[in-house]
């Protein structure tokens, strides 16, 4: 699988010290999806990461460790 970031998104990645393979963990296997409330070609896949150790990314709930949207 390919995976294109935006300059936003790997920036982001950075900072907070989200390595790439959570990312193509939770398109390859979400926990569960959710449609983007403002963009209908958008999906928001959502999976709970063991390894972050509590840290999950801003704005996410406790439980879930990321949201990814794809089209």
């Amino acid at each position: 699988m390919i995976i294109r970031l935006s300059i936003h998104a790997e920036r982001r990645l950075r900072e907070r010290g989200i390595p790439l393979a959570w990312i193509e963990a939770a398109i390859a296997q979400p926990d569960r999806t959710a449609p983007d409330p403002a963009d209908p070609t958008l999906v928001h896949a959502f999976r709970a990461i063991g390894a972050a150790g509590g840290a999950y990314p801003e704005g996410c709930p406790p439980r879930w460790g990321g949201v990814i949207s794809w089209s």
